[in-house]
């Protein structure tokens, strides 16, 4: 999915499929992010389309895979690696995360 935040005047945002809860009290101007505005991860990389970064980089999130294309990230990973995925893994925001998830697949189940 992509969002127009800039725009928005939603306090939340879900998925019109399933209603799971993307994210909650957003920001309308995210041109700097210091954590990622779905699971809250302060774990991002940065990735170009075939690698060719002239075309423009995406910062990504290493906990939800958030895509934040043209917004400033504090400090992100050059490239994705495994040393930063295990410690995104083990952070709280991926435990913060997890735990949304399930709790909405035990919700969907009633």
């Amino acid at each position: 999915m992509r969002f127009q935040l800039e725009q928005s005047e939603q306090e939340e945002f879900a998925c019109k499929n399933c209603g799971f809860v993307l994210a909650e009290s957003l920001k309308t101007n995210i041109s700097e992010a210091e954590e990622c505005i779905f699971c809250r991860s302060e774990h991002f990389y940065m990735e170009a389309p075939l690698d060719l970064s002239f075309l423009g980089r995406a910062s990504i999130c290493y906990v939800c895979e958030a895509r934040y294309k043209g917004i400033v990230i504090n400090n992100p990973e050059e490239k994705y690696t495994e040393r930063g995925a295990r410690n995104a893994r083990r952070s709280k925001a991926a435990s913060h995360w997890k735990e949304r998830v399930e709790h909405h697949k035990r919700e969907a189940k009633v």
